[in-house]
C-alpha cells in the first residue's frame, strides 16, 4: 500500500518523518513531499500550487491508499480530493479540520489537547469523522506524539485490510536521546 504525506506551513517533508517511518515499518511505501515554497522545493509558495503539487504527485503514483496531511498539508489535500485528483482509502488530518465533500474517503482527525490551531471542541463536533486526541501535545508536538502516530498507523492498516503489526520500540531510544540532548544543552 502507498501513503502520501504533506507537511504544514513553514515546515518541510522531514517534519513528518515519525509518521513516514511508522507507516513504512507497517508495510507502506511512503512518499513525503515538499510543498511549494518549503524545504527543497524551488517553486514559489501559494496554496493553489500546493494543491497542484499534491494532485500531480497523486496522479504520478497511480493510486494513494492513505493521505496524511499536517495543518496546511491537510487543507491542500482536501482541496485535491474536492477537485477529484486525490482518491485515498483513508484521509488523515493532523492538526486540521479540512472540509471534504460528502462522497469522500473516511477521515481520521488527529490532534493534541493543546492544539492552538483547531480547538478540540470543533474537531469533536465534526460528523462522519473519527477523532483521536492526545492528552499532552500542541500543534507542533502532534508531529512527534506516539499516541497519534500509533492511531494513524492502526487506521491506515485497517483501511487497506491489513492487521496491525507489533509496534516498533526505537522511538523510546530517540526520545531518551532528545531528553539527554536537551539536558546537556541546559547544563
Amino acid at each position: 500500500p502507498t501513503a502520501l504525506l504533506a507537511h504544514g506551513l513553514a515546515t518541510s517533508k522531514e517534519t513528518l518523518f515519525r509518521y513516514g517511518e511508522a507507516l513504512a515499518a507497517a508495510g507502506f511505501t511512503c512518499f513525503a513531499i515538499d510543498l511549494p515554497g518549503h524545504g527543497a522545493s524551488s517553486h514559489s509558495f501559494s496554496f493553489d500550487a500546493g494543491v497542484r503539487t499534491i494532485s500531480t504527485v497523486s496522479h504520478s503514483l497511480g493510486s494513494v491508499d492513505v493521505f496524511l496531511g499536517h495543518s496546511m498539508g491537510a487543507y491542500a489535500g482536501a482541496e485535491s480530493v474536492r477537485e477529484g485528483h486525490l482518491h485515498p482509502k483513508l484521509f488523515i488530518a493532523l492538526g486540521a479540520l479540512p472540509k471534504l465533500p460528502a462522497q469522500s474517503p473516511p477521515i481520521l482527525l488527529l490532534a493534541g489537547r493543546f492544539d492552538e490551531h483547531v480547538p478540540i471542541a470543533a474537531l469533536r463536533a465534526q460528523r462522519g469523522a473519527r477523532l483521536v486526541a492526545s492528552s499532552w501535545s500542541d500543534h507542533f508536538f502532534e508531529l512527534y506524539d506516539p499516541t497519534l502516530v500509533h492511531a494513524a498507523v492502526e487506521a491506515a492498516r485497517s483501511a487497506v485490510g491489513e492487521p496491525m503489526p507489533s509496534a516498533p520500540r526505537q522511538w523510546y531510544w530517540r526520545l531518551l536521546g532528545l531528553v539527554l540532548a536537551v539536558l546537556g544543552g541546559i547544563v
